[in-house]
């Protein structure tokens, strides 16, 4: 579907089903890589895959090109009605932002409770972007998408993690129950 969209330098995996070898691979020939799953929960679960995908090692960006809901690459192709398949890869975010995005989605933002909740389910990304620059830009990200200044959400993040290890020091050797 690709090759007939004009998109060049393209490669299928079986389904959903994207591995560290196929990363690794990759990263031998290209520094980025652009996923383009199917626009439902299936594609949207294949990029929460491929991002718990251990890419420590690996000088590769990932970016993530989101379809419409319901549609796959090749019905994007046949329909020249809809936005093309070559402009939505175009428009392809940092898997972080997309990430970030899905998180968001689960929380009513105009709640404070809500939103300190999803700044904070939001950490574990940020800390999975071994790139200090990718970090900053999808904290900055984030900042922007909950509405609130950059200094505040990156010192938030810094004390509710600081608090977090202080427990778990307290806590050692003691039981739950």
């Amino acid at each position: 579907a690709a090759q007939q969209a004009g998109i060049t330098n393209v490669v299928a995996t079986a389904g959903t089903a994207l591995t560290e070898e196929h990363l690794t691979k990759l990263a031998e020939i290209t520094d980025k890589v652009t996923l383009t799953f199917d626009g439902d929960e299936a594609g949207l679960l294949a990029v929460e895959r491929v991002a718990e995908l251990d890419r420590g090692q690996l000088d590769l960006r990932l970016f993530v090109a989101r379809l419409p809901e319901g549609q796959d690459p090749a019905g994007l192709v046949a329909d020249s009605t809809g936005p093309s398949l070559k402009n939505i890869i175009a428009k392809a975010t940092p898997i972080e932002h997309h990430l970030i995005d899905q998180i968001l989605l689960r929380y009513k933002l105009d709640e404070p409770e809500a939103m300190a909740r999803a700044i904070r389910a939001a950490r574990p990304i940020l800390r999975s972007a071994t790139d200090t620059d990718v970090r900053e830009k999808a904290t900055e990200y984030l900042a922007q998408r909950v509405g609130r200044d950059l200094a505040l959400v990156a010192t938030y993040l810094e004390e509710t993690n600081q608090g977090r290890a202080r427990r778990r020091q307290r806590g050692a050797g003691r039981s739950i129950a």
